[in-house]
């Protein structure tokens, strides 16, 4: 039995190397290995193929682990290497060559990149900061005198690009060439950009009174990106409007001012304030007939805060809001006040309203502020110009300090620093304060003049020299470049919009022809969009004669 057992093991024995390759006289065959790694970067829904030693090509289609089909025995010399890459992509192996060991190889590494190249060319005539380029998500700002310019995100080849001005330096015009492409393996270097002074055009022209006429203030840009102003005629009563014009030009009226009690002839622009929603006055109606304080949503739901004429609380309110460091609201009315020359009003959200200040008539202080607005500085003193008042009667300069302590800083005159200053002070970026007057100076066709913060007045430019305006009307807005921009007309002129620096060069920028469809005599304070370009309004002119909104860009 144990002679049998032990025939029936060798049997099995033999059976085993023989199909292992091995037993009597014959070696064991060597084993054949696999070469294998690891792939990363393969984008989805693609493949890559290696090639094994330059003929054998195995296609890969995922990240992660890999193992090639075919074995290697020890000993022999293996090279891995790429047959095929992935569109718009670069596969590169490391570790991809060497001897077989006497196990399987796992280190082979294959990564595989995106290709990419750079978008960018040249820039001419840029002079000013504030051009910012885009290619979709991808911004970038372009400082002045850039000559060259590269966007910072690299496009992918295959990818198209699309190279647009999202924004450009105040008051300029800015196209680009060569914008579209696709990208390759190649820097992208001819895109052309190209900077010129800002173009007119008129963005919205007053047609049917119905929809508003002589706009008198500037616009404001809301919070939506829509601008927003007033009419002072006009609207289903004509007695004035509150409008909103989208970028595109697209207007729509939001309150038809003189039904009951809600006031009407409105004669300020509109404040934007911290909750949202738009403020402004009517320098009639309202509860007594002298004018109110009104808010608007932007969607034009309305109220009014406050009627004037009820004890000596002022009366024609004019001229711009604000809204103070505290969140309460600030302006002025014209006449009325506990002496008749006007008043300085603080007024909260709620409507609850407190006269800080009433003007003379005839003290020689500062009196009856016409179309004047106030502004705050950072201890929370208010200063203002009237237009009215002083020791010459031609307007004065005044402060009125948190505690109600006022203080004539300055009294103009004609011969001497202008007359009948306009609209507010500027709290400029150098700490100085700056404003026009729309009569006096050398040409007796207005100034603009700086105010140190010690109260020194300075005139710097006096208008009615050849081309460059007379008489500035509304106040001055200093631009993210740093320069101040306002405008000019005056009765039997057309008007002008010009550009101040800061180290005193005046220069018209747009003289209006007429009153043709362009529009005529512009007003209010000019403001900088958010795409950089410049807006304003006309009092005339435009399709119908009723006024118009302009950019220059």
């Amino acid at each position: 039995m144990k002679a049998s057992i032990t025939g029936i093991s060798t049997i099995l024995v033999a059976t085993i190397l023989s199909a292992c390759g091995g037993g009597g006289d014959n070696p064991p065959r060597p084993a054949g290995f696999f070469i294998g790694g690891t792939v990363s970067g393969l984008p989805d829904g693609a493949q890559l193929s290696l090639l094994d030693n330059g003929s054998s090509s195995q296609a890969i289609s995922a990240n992660g682990l890999f193992t090639l089909t075919a074995t290697l025995s020890a000993g022999s010399a293996y090279s891995i290497s790429i047959s095929t890459s992935p569109a718009g992509y670069k596969c590169d192996v490391t570790h991809g060559s060497g001897t077989m060991p006497a196990s399987n190889v796992t280190d082979v590494a294959v990564a595989c990149t995106q290709i990419t190249a750079t978008v960018g060319g040249s820039v001419e005539g840029l002079i000013s900061n504030g051009l910012v380029l885009a290619n979709g998500d991808d911004t970038l700002t372009v400082s002045a005198d850039a000559k060259t310019f590269t966007m910072p995100a690299a496009v992918a080849s295959g990818a198209t690009y699309h190279i647009t001005v999202r924004r450009t330096p105040t008051a300029m015009h800015c196209s680009v060439s060569n914008a579209s492409g696709t990208g390759s393996d190649s820097p992208v270097t001819d895109v052309g950009v190209s900077c010129e002074a800002g173009r007119f055009s008129e963005l919205y022209s007053f047609g049917d009174e119905s929809q508003g006429a002589a706009p008198l203030f500037g616009l404001i840009q809301g919070s939506d990106g829509n601008f927003y102003s007033t009419t002072s005629t006009g609207g289903a009563n004509d007695a004035g409007t509150v409008f909103k014009l989208t970028p595109d030009g697209a207007q729509t009226v939001l309150w038809s001012f003189g039904a009951g009690s809600d006031g009407s002839q409105p004669l300020s622009s509109l404040l934007q304030a911290s909750d949202g929603d738009l403020y402004g006055t009517t320098a009639e109606g309202g509860a007594y007939g002298s004018g109110t304080v009104f808010r608007i949503s932007l969607g034009g739901s309305e109220s009014v805060l406050w009627s004037f004429g009820e004890a000596s609380d002022g009366a024609r309110p004019s001229g711009n809001l604000i809204e103070g460091r505290d969140g309460d609201i600030y302006g002025m009315t014209e006449y009325g006040g506990t002496e008749g020359g006007g008043t300085v009003f603080r007024l909260t959200p709620s409507g609850a309203e407190t006269v800080m200040l009433s003007f003379g008539r005839f003290n020689g202080g500062p009196s009856e502020p016409q179309f004047n607005g106030l502004t705050q500085d950072s201890d929370g003193t208010l200063y203002g110009l009237t237009a009215g008042g002083g020791t010459n009667s031609e307007g004065a300069i005044f402060k009125l300090s948190p505690d109600g302590a006022v203080t004539t800083l300055y009294s103009f005159h004609q011969r001497d620093i202008g007359a009948f200053p306009t609209d507010s002070l500027v709290k400029a970026s150098d700490g100085n304060f700056y404003g026009m007057t729309l009569a006096g100076g050398t040409n007796n066709r207005g100034v603009l003049f700086q105010m140190s913060p010690s109260g020194a007045v300075s005139i710097l430019h006096a208008f009615g020299a050849q081309g460059d305006g007379r008489g500035p009307n509304g106040g001055l807005m200093q631009a993210t470049d740093g320069n101040f921009y306002g405008v000019t007309c005056i009765p039997g002129s057309s008007g002008t919009v010009f550009q101040f620096t800061l180290s005193g060069t005046e220069t018209p920028l747009y003289s209006f022809p007429g009153a043709v469809s362009s529009g005529a005599c512009p007003t209010g304070n000019l403001i900088e969009g958010t795409d950089g370009g410049l807006y304003g309004t006309t009092t005339y002119g435009g399709a119908s004669g009723n006024g118009s909104v302009y950019r220059i860009n």
